[in-house]
C-alpha cells in the first residue's frame, strides 16, 4: 500500500466545484480533450483554488488525457485515421476521413505527423480551419 494513501486524481474541466475538490483532496488534477489555452485556464483555476485553500499550487500535479493519432508521414497519418474510423464505426458513421479528423481536432486530440503534433502541443491557440481536406487540424498546408 502506498503511504499515506494511493494517489488521488480528480478529473474534470476545472469548474469551481471540481477546482475546490481538487484543491482539498487531490494529489493530481486531470483534464481531458482540451486545446492548450483551455488546459492552461483549467489548470490555473485549480491552482488558484489550491492557493485560496492555503495549499501551495505546485503541490498539485496536473495532467491531460487526449486522443492521439500520429503517423510518420501524412499518408501514414491518413491510413491510421481510416483504421481508427473502422474501429470507431459508430461515431464515425457517415463521416469522411476529413470530417473525422475535424472531429478529433475539435476534441483537442494530438493529430498529424510528429512535427505537426509538436506544433500542436506547443501551440497557444487553435489554427483556423481552412475548410479543405488539406487541414489536418495541426497545420493548414498544401499536400
Amino acid at each position: 500500500m502506498q503511504q499515506p494513501h494511493p494517489p488521488i486524481i480528480v478529473g474534470g474541466k476545472g469548474g469551481p466545484r471540481i477546482a475546490s475538490l481538487a484543491a482539498a483532496w487531490a494529489d493530481e488534477f486531470n483534464t481531458y480533450h482540451a486545446m492548450p489555452d483551455a488546459c492552461r485556464d483549467r489548470f490555473a483555476r485549480v491552482h488558484d483554488a489550491a492557493e485560496r485553500s492555503g495549499r501551495a499550487a505546485g503541490s498539485l500535479r496536473t495532467s491531460l488525457m487526449a486522443g492521439c493519432v500520429i503517423g510518420a508521414t501524412e499518408s501514414e497519418f491518413r491510413a491510421r485515421v481510416e483504421r481508427l474510423m473502422t474501429w470507431d464505426a459508430e461515431d464515425s458513421r457517415g463521416l469522411t476521413a476529413d470530417q473525422y479528423v475535424d472531429r478529433l481536432d475539435a476534441m483537442g486530440s494530438v493529430i498529424g505527423t510528429p512535427a505537426q503534433a509538436v506544433e500542436r502541443l506547443g501551440s497557444s491557440r487553435r489554427p483556423a480551419s481552412s475548410g479543405s481536406s488539406s487541414n489536418t487540424g495541426c497545420t493548414t498546408r498544401s499536400r
